[in-house]
Parts: structure tokens; sequence; C-alpha cells
């Protein structure tokens, strides 16, 4: 297995979702008001999220786990920086998963990436884009304080 360095989302990474979001709203007919369109589709997600905090084990009638409060936060968290990073590129999913964890995917064309948040401060991300091997990365919160230093993110991608 490769392991190379990587900025926030991996140089490759970040490349393909520079690409995919400048295309992100093309076609929608959200464009003649970018910033107010941007800013629902972001408050449509933050609800999506919160309203996993409402659900109980067996939310699923299969017996799965509900995320706890604290991953739906710690995932608002992650969603934030990245938001701020590339604030064109919204999910288009928000899910909680059968074992407690929170998935955020993006769709654009055919790029899939998914995040999974299982554990307090940090997601686990992926990257599809056709015939390309997926890439797989981590993210992890330095520190949990709410001010510009909060940001700093220890990152490793791997092929």
């Amino acid at each position: 297995m490769n392991t190379r360095s990587a900025v926030w989302l991996g140089s490759d990474a970040g490349e393909a979702l520079s690409r995919a979001s400048r295309g992100a709203l093309a076609g929608t007919g959200l464009m003649s008001s970018p910033e107010v369109a941007l800013a629902r589709a972001w408050d449509r997600v933050i609800e999506k999220l919160h309203a996993l905090r409402s659900l109980q084990d067996d939310w699923d009638g299969l017996g799965s786990e509900a995320p706890p409060p604290e991953l739906v936060d710690s995932a608002e968290l992650i969603l934030d920086t990245f938001r701020r990073r590339h604030p064109r590129l919204i999910p288009t999913r928000v899910l909680a998963t059968p074992d407690a964890s929170i998935l955020f995917e993006w769709q654009v064309g055919q790029m899939i990436m998914e995040a999974v948040i299982s554990t307090l401060a940090s997601a686990d991300f992926m990257l599809e884009e056709p015939g390309e091997h997926p890439l797989r990365w981590r993210v992890t919160l330095e520190n949990n304080s709410q001010d510009e230093s909060w940001g700093t993110l220890r990152r490793s991608a791997t092929t």
C-alpha cells in the first residue's frame, strides 16, 4: 500500500474536488443568486445532520444503533471545516449508518466522495472517479476549540 502526504483533501483529491465544485450548481437554476442558493443548500444539509439527533436505537427496525449526540457534534465541526474550504461542494446525502456512524456523500457527475464519521474528531474519506483507483484518507482534528486554530488538521492519504 502506497502512503503519501496529503493536503486537506489530498493533492489528487483536491484537484478532483476543485473540478467538480466548479460545475456543482450548473443546470440547477440556482445560479442567478449563487450565495443565497449555497446558503440554503448548506442549511438543508445541517438540518438533515441535526435530525440524526432524534434517532433512537433500532431506528431502522433492524437493530441499528443511533449515532450519539457527541458524534453528531463532531460531524458538524468536520462538515463546517469542509464547507469553509469547499463552499460549492455540498453533500448530496447525510445518513446514519447501522453501526452508529454518520455518512456524508457527495456525487457530482461520475465523481463520488464519502466521509464516514465513526469516532470523535476524525473522518475517513474516500473519493472515486471513473478509471481511477479510489483515494482514501483520514482527517483528524488537532484540537476541539472553536477559534481559527481549531481548523488545524492532521491527515494522511493511502492508495
